[in-house]
């Protein structure tokens, strides 16, 4: 990921697979690296609820939850990272241009709530909507704290 003056945010993977029309999203590849580093040496427990998406998308459809949680095991300092992705409906099917073409997507509206506790307790409340293209993936997507202003996109510059 890139800010718009073309610097690295953060790169990583993810770990997709499609298993009877059934597009998963591997919830543990949705932290980045970088936050796993916050826990140091110590031995970390990773649980996950991954994310799917239907190769069928239909306008009204509500889809389910994902959520991972990532516990420091025998820490001095409790330590715990949760992101829970909720409420996600298929909204409307809208067409996207971008520097990439033009697609068809679906409008996907979510919710998600991200938990840390690293000594403090931390929360935070965001909305998201992304556009999804049926045979291009992700093409843009938009997040919102829990006042409604956007904090952070992403937008399909390029295809390789």
């Amino acid at each position: 990921m890139y800010n718009e003056k073309g610097k690295e945010l953060t790169k990583g993977d993810l770990l997709v697979s499609c298993d009877n029309g059934i597009i998963t999203m591997d919830m543990r590849k949705f932290i980045p690296e970088e936050q796993y580093k916050a826990f140091g040496a110590t031995e970390v427990k990773v649980e996950s609820e991954n994310l799917q998406f239907p190769a069928k998308l239909a306008v009204g459809q509500s889809l389910n939850d994902g959520e991972i949680t990532i516990t420091a095991v025998g820490s001095q300092i409790p330590m715990t990272m949760n992101v829970a992705i909720s409420e996600r409906t298929v909204e409307a099917k809208e067409t996207i241009t971008t520097p990439a073409g033009t697609f068809e997507c679906y409008k996907i509206k979510s919710k998600m709530h991200i938990k840390n506790h690293m000594g403090i307790s931390m929360n935070f409340d965001f909305s998201a909507i992304e556009w999804l293209a049926p045979n291009g993936g992700m093409i843009k997507s938009e997040s919102y704290n829990k006042n409604g202003k956007l904090v952070g996109s992403t937008l399909l510059i390029e295809k390789k």
